[in-house]
């Protein structure tokens, strides 16, 4: 998935590159027909959808990690201590993860997946807490 947005990512910006330089060497006239606009959001479109696949990945990963949280009898622990078994599956997770991909992807992609990772996260989670109420 990271080889596919980044030969889409480098697609866009090679679309970009090739309209500039077409519109520069053909006749004026004509520079203005050129427009590669159509196909750089194509290729834009592909690199945003393979990083909201990562994303659901990781979050199909994580589903482990909310069933765990969710079976913990909250209720009955009277001190804080040790790490919780949900926590630790939310960080290996990210930690096989995360380093992964923040090689494989650029850093604009990177920090792309991050925000979304983190805006299908923390409501997840916070679906989770509620239903730890019932």
């Amino acid at each position: 998935m990271c080889n596919i947005c980044q030969t889409a990512t480098y697609c866009a910006t090679t679309a970009r590159t090739l309209e500039k330089a077409i519109q520069r060497d053909i006749k004026q006239i004509y520079a203005d027909q050129v427009n590669f606009e159509t196909e750089e959001e194509a290729f834009n479109t592909v690199a945003a959808q393979c990083l909201s696949v990562l994303v659901l990945g990781i979050n199909t990963r994580l589903d482990v990690a909310f069933q765990e949280m969710i079976k913990i009898r909250w209720d009955t622990i009277e001190t804080t201590g040790d790490e919780c078994p949900y926590v630790s599956i939310v960080r290996n997770v990210l930690r096989d993860c995360g380093p992964r991909l923040a090689k494989n992807l650029t850093e604009v992609d990177f920090d792309y997946f991050c925000d979304k990772m983190v805006h299908a996260f923390v409501p997840r989670f916070h679906e989770n807490l509620f239903k730890l109420k019932k």
